[in-house]
């Protein structure tokens, strides 16, 4: 690689309350730098970052707990914050993940209109500010975060392989 060729940027930005989506992060960041000539950077809302590590990425993975059928009030409160500056996110790739629970342990099934309203308005956003989805939705069950740290580091190597060939592509 030329010393002034720039590495295609993945910015994986989350929030995370009980640490499992936190976990799921750092999961999807790991895969992702398994892939090379990939730049992986983890942003957590409400840690202090620029609005240029946007700006000045090629993907974005947009990551939330979920909260009562939708995403954290962080997540939602940047989203909105962010869709009234100007950091132009057209063309850029984005995905995006949820980590779900319940207060009764004993519930095994998250109805899919949960997880609809709980990635939906990820989806919105991403669509609002002209950004492509280049993977499907990945939610994970906070009980079972542990045993499906792999599934989160294959999604975010796919991710990753994506960026970096220039597909956009479901697989």
């Amino acid at each position: 690689m030329a010393e002034n060729e720039k590495l295609p940027k993945l910015l994986i930005l989350f929030d995370s309350q009980t640490g499992n989506t936190e976990k799921i992060a750092n999961a999807i960041a790991e895969g992702a730098k398994s892939v090379d000539k990939a730049k992986v950077i983890m942003k957590k809302i409400g840690d202090p970052f620029g609005l240029h590590e946007l700006a000045d990425s090629d993907a974005i993975v947009f990551g939330s707990p979920t909260h009562y059928s939708g995403t954290s009030w962080r997540m939602d409160s940047f989203l909105k914050r962010l869709q009234e500056v100007e950091v132009d996110l057209s063309g850029k790739l984005g995905a995006v993940f949820c980590s779900y629970g319940y207060a009764r342990p004993k519930i095994a099934y998250l109805p899919p209109t949960s997880f609809a309203l709980a990635v939906l308005p990820l989806y919105t956003f991403l669509k609002s500010v002209g950004m492509r989805t280049i993977a499907p939705a990945l939610r994970i069950r906070d009980e079972d975060v542990e045993k499906d740290l792999l599934i989160c580091r294959e999604w975010g190597r796919k991710i990753a392989e994506k960026l970096v060939t220039g597909s956009a592509h479901f697989t």
